[in-house]
């Protein structure tokens, strides 16, 4: 990842829990999209009017006198036709599938092609539960292992419905993650998404009161993740909305990001110092293939027409081994071989 230049602007992919919708979620979200919308305008180096932030309704419209009580929105805004979920039942303690979750996943592999790429998601709840799985979905390519762990995960009885959903990875990895009030979909069903752990840049936020997602059970998806930020905040099961634990969240997002900066610009450094190296030693084995060669082909005397004929065989000599040393045998290789190999044979003829 990179805070670009070129970059001309940025998606988030914003995830409701289980019986709200987009429309909630982005009421709800709203102090904490303020304030990392300025955070992320800087960091990417673009207008803050090109932060998007993108809330869809979850595929699956819910009846709101089938779905149980203590998972109900209080607000007022959310009247029964409004009601949407990514998964049928939202179980948290991992005795159940999740029905629906395929429609969720190809939802989301539209929604990335048509708004996306995304450089992060939000989730809270059922939705941080859905974030992570599309996190990890995301590092399937980049990610020894992940790809494997799908298929085994899709092949077998359980996971059968997902299978050539999860075969293409809808993108590449985001560069972070919120989740909130999280929990990792049940081991039994869905292990192949937390295998191995997550990579991306994540920050699990938690409320000691929470009662329907126990600090317990986002602890265990935070252990499913390689370098998480834990945040608590003295609330229930909802999106923080104070400005103290709001600005805890930013900078940490900020804290990651900027180390994942730093990493990639040590990782730039080491790998042009291994091309260097390479690249001398290339040269290395041009030189001492070049040696074997004009021991043949250069004259001995240092008359005129000879000095010319073994100019004309020097660079004869010279192109053969850089199309010899180069696989692409371009002619911009060949003329810089032909410099190295004459720099390196002037010395050896003066001496």
């Amino acid at each position: 990842m990179s805070a670009s230049s070129t970059r001309t602007s940025i998606s988030i992919l914003m995830l409701h829990g289980f019986s709200q919708s987009g429309k909630l979620f982005q009421i709800k979200s709203r102090p904490l999209v303020q304030e990392l919308t300025g955070k992320l305008a800087r960091f990417y180096q673009v207008a803050e009017k090109d932060v998007n932030f993108v809330f869809p309704d979850g595929p699956i419209r819910l009846n709101s006198g089938v779905v149980a009580g203590r998972w109900m929105d209080d607000s007022p805004s959310a009247k029964s036709s409004d009601l949407f979920a990514w998964s049928k039942e939202p179980d948290v303690y991992g005795t159940v599938q999740y029905p629906g979750l395929d429609q969720s996943l190809s939802m989301l592999f539209r929604l990335s092609r048509d708004h996306g790429p995304f450089t992060g998601v939000i989730g809270f709840s059922s939705g941080a539960t859905l974030a992570s799985m599309f996190v990890s979905w995301c590092e399937s390519d980049h990610i020894p292992g992940r790809r494997e762990a799908l298929r085994t995960m899709c092949e077998s009885c359980v996971g059968h419905e997902l299978k050539g959903i999860l075969e293409t990875p809808p993108q590449a990895p985001l560069d972070f993650a919120i989740l909130c009030a999280g929990f990792p979909g049940p081991a039994q069903y869905y292990r192949g998404f937390y295998e191995p752990e997550l990579s991306t840049a994540t920050v699990h936020v938690v409320g000691d009161l929470d009662s329907m997602v126990p600090p317990t059970k986002s602890m265990e998806l935070i252990n499913r993740c390689r370098d998480p930020m834990f945040i608590k905040h003295k609330g229930t099961h909802h999106l923080p909305r104070d400005r103290v634990t709001i600005n805890r969240i930013v900078a940490s997002i900020h804290v990651l990001l900027a180390s994942q900066m730093d990493r990639a610009r040590s990782m730039e450094r080491t790998e042009c110092a291994v091309v260097d190296e390479l690249r001398y030693q290339q040269g290395d084995n041009c030189f001492q293939l070049f040696k074997q060669m004009s021991a043949t082909t250069l004259p001995k005397s240092e008359s005129s027409s000879d000095s010319e004929k073994g100019s004309d065989r020097l660079d004869d000599a010279a192109s053969s081994v850089a199309s010899a040393c180069d696989s692409t045998g371009s002619s911009r290789s060949r003329r810089s071989y032909r410099r190295q190999i004459a720099r390196r044979y002037q010395v050896i003829r003066t001496r």
